[in-house]
């Protein structure tokens, strides 16, 4: 039989997921643009979380490119319209 427990708190972060309000991309101009680092496993959050964000705000769109910043490959991503 599974135990039942009570009073036991929900962690800060339950997944490695970021929560996306954490990205910039409701506040972006056109032109401007953020770096974020990929995972280790070269999974890229930020692409995918771009894709996500074009169906969120549907009057903005934004690009995204690995690219090489200070000896270290990371992913920027520009807001294009």
């Amino acid at each position: 039989m599974i135990k039942i427990d009570k009073k036991i708190p929900i962690p800060a972060e339950i997944t490695r997921r970021r929560p996306y309000n954490k990205l910039p991309y409701g506040t972006m101009e056109v032109g401007e643009s953020f770096l974020y680092p990929i995972h280790e496993n070269g999974i890229t959050y930020s692409q995918a979380s771009a894709m996500s964000a074009t169906r969120r705000y549907p009057d903005r769109r934004f690009a995204t490119k690995i690219v090489e910043e200070k000896g270290q490959r990371v992913v920027r991503v520009w807001r294009i319209a």
